[in-house]
């Protein structure tokens, strides 16, 4: 029997990965979608990934269920335990980073899971969405990486 979660998420394949993170109840998946963060289990660039991406899945899983997601500093700390970045830091933080293609790729693999956890209230996960963009939008350009920020507005985010 194997203890550890890293070990046991890493066996799956990513689209097994994938479509138990998106097929799970919200409180399952959210569990698994810490535990990918984490762990960052099946971590690969976006073109290796194509639909099927268990981590940037993660990320959008979490942006939708964990309530505990007020500010955007509160996810960037869920993918790592560093202090968060300045917001006048020069460079772009590995994890604003990862956050900004995470979202660029969700604004067109993840139209269908749109869904918002039930008791919550969807006003509040929409505007910390909202929150989420500008900030990173923000810290893309203010460190000149405008064409990055434009892209993180296209796909499902464009009317927002």
């Amino acid at each position: 029997v194997c203890t550890s979660p890293a070990k046991v998420l890493a066996a799956l394949t990513k689209e097994n990965l994938c479509a138990l993170l998106k097929k799970s109840k919200p409180t399952d998946a959210l569990f698994l979608a810490k535990d990918v963060l984490k762990y960052h289990i099946h971590k690969a660039s976006a073109q290796d990934d194509k639909y099927n991406s268990p981590y940037r899945t993660s990320v959008w899983i979490a942006l939708l269920f964990d309530k505990e997601l007020v500010e955007p500093t509160n996810l960037i700390l869920l993918m790592g335990l560093d202090a968060p970045p300045r917001d006048d830091a020069p460079i772009v933080d590995w994890r604003e980073n990862e956050l900004a293609d995470a979202f660029v790729w969700a604004s067109t693999h993840m139209v269908d899971i749109k869904m918002i956890c039930s008791d919550d209230d969807p006003k509040r996960r929409l505007k910390f969405l909202v929150d989420m963009l500008v900030h990173l939008s923000l810290r893309l350009m203010l460190t000149g990486e405008s064409g990055r920020a434009a892209a993180l507005w296209s796909g499902m985010f464009a009317p927002l």
